[in-house]
């Protein structure tokens, strides 16, 4: 097979990030991209059989597995986190949970500690503004009115997208 320098380099650079990104979310590694990672850095250094097909050997494996259990996985030196894999974690929480429960998995499982208008601005506009809107359609659900989505929010510290605090009028613009 002939090899392909340009592919090569493209193959290193996403190892090395794919590695990065499990050193750095620990507990969002699969024994999939462990592997794959190991596998491939042994593929660059010759040390494996180049049978593409091929599984680890049982112990390699046996290893990944222990890696991969988060009681046992020593976290990463802190390293500073930039803003685009924020953006990217964040992108992926804000469909699924509260603006709350985010900055709560944020600092609990993944130590990024953000205030609430750093979240807004990390989630961009437009899926803020979604999320609001997403928020307070739950919330009537339960007969919560405008003043009271209003209260809660100014006093989860929730950033307004004009600047200023909550009011009913603002809660009654994103229920449309």
């Amino acid at each position: 097979m002939q090899r392909n320098p340009e592919l090569e380099r493209a193959m290193d650079a996403c190892a090395e990030r794919l590695d990065f990104l499990n050193q750095t979310y620990p507990l969002l590694t699969t024994k999939m991209a462990l592997e794959g990672v190991l596998r491939w850095r042994q593929r660059r250094t010759q040390q494996v059989v180049t049978e593409p097909e091929e599984m680890a050997e049982p112990e390699e494996i046996a290893q990944l597995e222990e890696i991969a259990q988060p009681e046992e996985i020593a976290q990463p030196e802190q390293q500073p986190v930039n803003d685009r894999d924020i953006t990217a974690l964040v992108g992926g929480l804000i469909g699924h949970y509260s603006f709350e429960e985010v900055l709560d998995l944020l600092l609990n499982d993944h130590q990024i500690e953000l205030t609430p208008a750093q979240l807004a601005n990390a989630v961009g506009k437009k899926q803020y503004l979604n999320m609001l809107k997403r928020d307070v359609e739950e919330m009537m659900t339960h007969a919560i009115s405008y003043e009271q989505i209003a209260v809660l929010w100014n006093d989860l510290g929730r950033p307004t997208i004009s600047g200023g605090e909550w009011n009913s009028r603002g809660i009654s613009m994103l229920a449309g």
